[in-house]
């Protein structure tokens, strides 16, 4: 099984997601909670999960 560590944190500006490809390489992006929340959507349905809805993060 391969793990992909995502890490996702809330800054003053929005959150930021960084993502570690390989030992030597991570990939980071800042972005809005709308992306956050484009983002949710899009995993969702490559999931097959049904329930695209935008309903917050915290229920």
């Amino acid at each position: 099984m391969f793990d992909l560590p995502v890490l996702i944190t809330e800054t003053e500006a929005g959150f930021r997601l960084a993502v570690m490809v390989n030992e030597d390489v991570v990939i980071s992006r800042s972005m809005s909670r709308a992306d956050l929340e484009q983002l949710k959507v899009r995993i969702n349905a490559a999931l097959g999960d049904e329930d695209r809805n935008f309903a917050d993060w915290d229920s």
